[in-house]
């Protein structure tokens, strides 16, 4: 194991698992554009944040879950209409000392 540089500030998790048997999950809430869009927003401010998808983090109940890192910020029941505030407190957040 060897340390490594960290090219980012935050990481933006977006859970997109996916359950077969018809339970409720975050994909099937819209996890998956909502993590295209989030991603496609950080990249035109060009912001120092990752955004990527997870396996389930075990909230599926109040799915789709988005999570900030390190703010350890959890947001449930995210939808395309939050991802511009979502966007505003990441980038208002970058701003801050």
């Amino acid at each position: 194991m060897q340390p490594t540089h960290k090219p980012y500030k935050k990481l933006v998790l977006v859970c997109t698992n996916c359950k077969e048997d018809g339970e409720k999950c975050c994909a099937a809430g819209g996890s998956e554009p909502i993590r295209d869009a989030l991603k496609a927003k950080v990249k035109a401010l060009g912001l120092p944040i990752r955004v990527s998808k997870t396996g389930c983090m075990g909230m599926c109940p109040t799915g789709p879950t988005v999570v900030i890192m390190p703010d350890d910020l959890w947001f449930g029941a995210v939808t395309m209409d939050d991802v511009d505030r979502i966007v505003e407190l990441l980038r208002s957040s970058m701003e801050r000392p």
